[in-house]
């Protein structure tokens, strides 16, 4: 054990590392919900445009088969 300042100067180190260890987890949790956030829109935006696509697609499907029947 050591005595004196030695070991208060450890001990407010100690403190210090799990006071920043706690932040750094609360950084974490936020990134994480944040990040499943930005996936939930990133997914719905990718769904609403195949959807988009997809329509666009029928319409010009639809163009040649009406230009095929007139030839």
């Amino acid at each position: 054990m050591q005595s004196g300042i030695f070991a208060d100067n450890k001990q407010k180190k100690n403190e210090k590392y799990k006071i920043n260890a706690q932040k750094l987890q609360k950084i974490k949790l936020k990134k994480v919900k944040m990040y499943k956030y930005i996936r939930l829109e990133v997914r719905w935006l990718c769904e609403y445009d195949l959807w988009n696509l997809l329509g666009v697609r029928k319409k010009i499907w639809g163009l040649m088969e009406i230009g095929r029947n007139e030839m």
